[in-house]
């Protein structure tokens, strides 16, 4: 760590249970760079900030966090915005480590029997949530990767979701039928984005012209069905285009 940098990681104190009661962020940088927090706790046996040099922080992060109160609209002041309503606080239960980052065994076993990847590959033994989503993989015996089958699923640990967006394998993964999942705690992302969360979705209206379904009634089945199993692509035929098909299809080419 140099005098412009600040180290970070993030963990949880787990129950026996696999429960826990929020994230932890530990945070070491240099003291100039968390003078306020250090003052707001005192200085211990140092009389100031200079004298301390690295700080090492522990925040403890809710597992639910709620949105700030709204701000006065400028263009209609008449609105009533509950200036003096209070924040709720959060109600604190154990929750099993996997809850706490949005994932469940229903999500799991979506993707029994089905090629998925999960980014990073190797590093599972380093954080105890990719071992225990490494686990949940070879239970729910998901397919590895393979280099001539496209996955169906990627899994990427935000965390680390910088340097795996640069992998030579992701280039391969590339598929109009890949869905992309995050999850897992960074620096980079509010705690409300660390649960599991689709991106990169993609999502249209399809049409088809006359000429296209006389001439390739195929590519139209190919279309449809790929479009049956997206979630945000949908397809319709005007009315003039099937009266159009009907009066056609019988004629000579």
């Amino acid at each position: 760590m140099t005098d412009e940098q600040a180290w970070v990681t993030f963990t949880e104190n787990l129950a026996p249970d696999n429960t826990v009661m929020e994230h932890f962020a530990i945070i070491m940088a240099p003291a100039k760079f968390v003078e306020q927090s250090i003052l707001a706790l005192g200085l211990g046996p140092w009389s100031t900030v200079s004298e301390i040099g690295i700080a090492l922080l522990v925040l403890a992060i809710p597992l639910d966090t709620f949105p700030p109160p709204m701000i006065p609209n400028p263009v209609r002041p008449d609105i009533d915005v509950e200036e003096d309503k209070k924040v709720p606080n959060t109600v604190v239960t154990p929750t099993h480590l996997f809850a706490s980052y949005g994932l469940s065994p229903e999500y799991f076993r979506s993707l029994r029997q089905t090629r998925a990847v999960r980014y990073p590959g190797q590093e599972g033994h380093y954080d105890v949530l990719h071992f225990l989503v490494e686990h949940e993989f070879s239970v729910n015996d998901v397919i590895p990767y393979d280099e001539f089958h496209a996955p169906e699923n990627v899994l990427f640990m935000n965390n680390k979701f910088n340097r795996a967006v640069k992998s030579s394998t992701l280039d391969k993964t590339v598929n109009r039928r890949t869905r992309y999942f995050s999850t897992g705690s960074a620096l980079h992302l509010l705690p409300s984005q660390w649960k599991l969360r689709e991106i990169w979705s993609t999502g249209g209206l399809v049409t088809f012209s006359p000429t296209f379904i006389l001439r390739s009634p195929e590519k139209v089945a190919e279309i449809m069905s790929m479009i049956r199993i997206a979630p945000n692509w949908a397809a319709y035929v005007t009315p003039q285009v099937v009266q159009w098909v009907n009066a056609s299809w019988r004629l000579p080419a």
